[in-house]
């Protein structure tokens, strides 16, 4: 079974969405007679699930930008715009209207980051600059924007979860993982020499 969770810390102070944390890949029926005819079975294994997850987080990482470009308006719940006063202080210091937006650090920041052992999508910790002109790092803003700030009259405009829902959340994930396994494991039976 495929799964997704929340996880902090390493990557900044933003959740980042780590889709390979929970990737368990069960032996059903009596692998250790089959074990000498399948040879690379787990590295194959391995490798689909791996590359099943990178291209969902490229996915889940389109899905974000396209968020950001349409200012939540494709979401289950599109945000709430910005207030007139915000929206004229932004034209005024020649920053961008979108939502999520001001100089285009915040948006850039937002990165698929792969390992052998890790596939993840969240704010690059070390993204250059800031991204409103502030103190506050990118990872920051987006923590702001993602629950919203009542002290800073910011209502919550949820990117991460939003999307990732939208996608079909772990579900879908587990669902299009274990189809490529599928795949490849048959592929990789059929192409073994008798």
């Amino acid at each position: 079974m495929a799964s997704s969770r929340f996880t902090t810390g390493t990557r900044g102070s933003l959740y980042t969405r780590n889709l390979a944390s929970q990737v368990y890949i069960e032996e059903i029926g009596d692998w250790h007679t089959l074990s000498t005819r399948l040879g690379t079975l787990p590295k194959a294994a391995k490798l689909s699930v791996l590359k099943s997850l990178n291209f969902y987080a490229r996915k889940y990482h389109k899905g974000l930008l396209i968020a950001i470009d349409t200012n939540g308006q494709g979401l289950d719940k599109p945000w709430a715009p910005l207030s007139p006063l915000y929206s004229a202080r932004k034209s005024k210091a020649g920053g961008n209207p979108g939502i999520y937006q001001w100089t285009g650090i915040l948006r850039g920041a937002i990165e698929v980051k792969t390992s052998p052992e890790l596939v993840s999508v969240g704010i690059n910790k070390d993204a250059s600059g800031s991204a409103n002109r502030s103190d506050l790092s990118a990872s920051q803003i987006a923590r702001i924007l993602q629950v919203g700030s009542m002290s800073r009259n910011i209502p919550a405009r949820p990117l991460f979860p939003a999307v990732w829902k939208q996608m079909g959340g772990n579900a879908a994930l587990a669902t299009y993982v274990k189809k490529n396994l599928n795949t490849n494991v048959k592929d990789h039976l059929l192409n073994i020499k008798t």
